[in-house]
């Protein structure tokens, strides 16, 4: 999968709302840096959106939490 495309289903998904490139993960999850830098490995893509939906996810848990709190 290119770089660019990765960014764009996960802008697309709403996952993040301020993601930009970054070239650290892009060097991870790339499917090979010296030929193929511009790719990624999927298994790889998946395990980085499964981190990302998971985070997010404890994020919103804690909002409601903190609401239901506030409220009693």
């Amino acid at each position: 999968m290119p770089v660019a495309e990765f960014y764009l289903k996960i802008k697309i998904a709403n996952i993040t709302k301020n993601l930009k490139q970054n070239e650290s993960l892009n060097k991870e999850l790339c499917l090979d840096p010296k030929t193929h830098s511009d790719l990624f490995n999927i298994k790889m893509f998946i395990r980085a959106l499964e981190d990302i939906a998971e985070k997010e996810q404890e994020k919103l848990f804690e909002e409601e939490k903190a609401k239901a709190e506030s409220e009693k």
